[in-house]
């Protein structure tokens, strides 16, 4: 049971390095929301087309060209929309490693002398790199993709249930 105190302790201090860049985490988060908006717009606007057009078997060219291209830009947005938000959780990351670095640095550099004749310094810089690198690929594998997933669950859920609530219910 204290293990699980200790890893809950060890993730809180990890994403309290995010709070000084919040309005990039909003920045992505609202990126986030538009590409899962984006993403899941699609099967709605197949669904008008489906019901207004292909079970009635009329096909006005006008209004099925207007669905298409709906269809074909909301797709394009989603794409770029999706790599921006991308790329600004990957920028945030990069900057919490970096400060996570200049915090490890400036620690090390108040040690005493007595901790450097004990250890080696390669060993020493290669622990600091190995450490942040594996916090790097947390803050950008795992919490990223986690949040991410989680957004797109959520909407796909919200959509099911504008699209057909008895189906989203069962």
């Amino acid at each position: 049971m204290n293990h699980d105190i200790n890893e809950k302790a060890v993730l809180k201090r990890l994403l309290d390095f995010v709070k000084p860049f919040k309005k990039q985490v909003s920045i992505a988060f609202i990126l986030l929301f538009i590409t899962t908006a984006a993403k899941l717009g699609g099967p709605y606007l197949v669904k008008i087309f489906i019901d207004e057009y292909v079970a009635p078997g009329t096909y006005p060219v006008k209004e099925v060209a207007l669905l298409f291209t709906a269809y074909l830009l909301l797709h394009t947005t989603g794409i770029i929309v999706d790599y921006l938000q991308a790329f600004e959780f990957q920028k945030i990351a990069l900057q919490v490693i970096q400060r996570l670095r200049i915090d490890v640095f400036r620690h090390v550099m108040h040690l005493r002398l007595a901790y450097f004749d004990r250890t080696p310094a390669g060993v020493l810089v290669s622990r600091i790199t190995n450490d942040t690198e594996a916090i790097k690929e947390l803050y950008i594998g795992v919490l990223s993709t986690f949040v991410q997933s989680g957004v797109q669950l959520i909407g796909t859920y919200i959509f099911l249930y504008l699209l057909e609530p008895r189906l989203a219910t069962i």
